[in-house]
């Protein structure tokens, strides 16, 4: 019972280390949702900027020197990624890094719990078959101390006749009342009649 026990405890910290590990998967899920979402944007906003300064480049109908301010600008654009932009896929990078170490806590958690509560389940069944050899065992004494109680009346109506009979025994009435008070030694206190 007490291993059954310690096991249940440990069952329990697994399970509350398992929660934590879980929290953690979720906290990191939500950082790297929030570092993908801010990539999109940045992505989105340079891609945009863009197309506006493509747009302005190929319109005709604004002057030569506007169209060629947005062809150079976009030029740079295209030829250096902006900062934000990297900062962004770096984030990304490391927020599924992130994501993935604490996923591997969290299955190393689960594993762990599984593993206790296994174990809480063999204890159980250990007990259970303890528990059943323990009744098996009672009832096969209570039978035996049934059966000794009636070897005693009997022996003690045997040597109750005997003493009414009289004449000499030659010792047989004290042995059989040794062998009486031997036997009750085994029963319990409330039914011993000879002490």
């Amino acid at each position: 019972m007490a291993a059954q026990r310690q096991a249940l405890s440990e069952q329990n910290k697994a399970l509350e280390a398992q929660r934590k590990a879980g929290a953690e998967v979720k906290k990191a899920e939500d950082a790297q949702k929030a570092a993908l979402a801010d990539l999109h944007a940045q992505e989105k906003s340079y891609k945009d900027a863009c197309d506006a300064l493509e747009a302005k480049a190929k319109d005709e109908k604004l002057p030569s020197m506007k169209r060629s301010m947005a062809a150079t600008e976009l030029a740079g654009m295209k030829a250096k990624d902006p900062l934000p932009l990297n900062k962004a896929k770096i984030t990304q990078q490391a927020a599924v890094k992130r994501v993935e170490a604490e996923r591997k806590r969290a299955d190393e958690a689960t594993h762990k719990c599984m593993e206790k509560t296994k174990e809480v389940e063999e204890q159980t069944k250990k007990v259970a078959e303890q528990t059943r050899l323990c009744e098996e065992q009672t009832v096969k004494v209570e039978a035996d101390q049934k059966a000794t109680e009636a070897k005693v009346g009997e022996a003690q109506a045997a040597l109750e006749e005997l003493k009414k009979k009289g004449g000499v025994a030659h010792g047989q009435i004290w042995w059989m009342e040794r062998s009486v008070i031997e036997a009750q030694k085994y029963l319990p206190q409330s039914k011993q009649t000879k002490k």
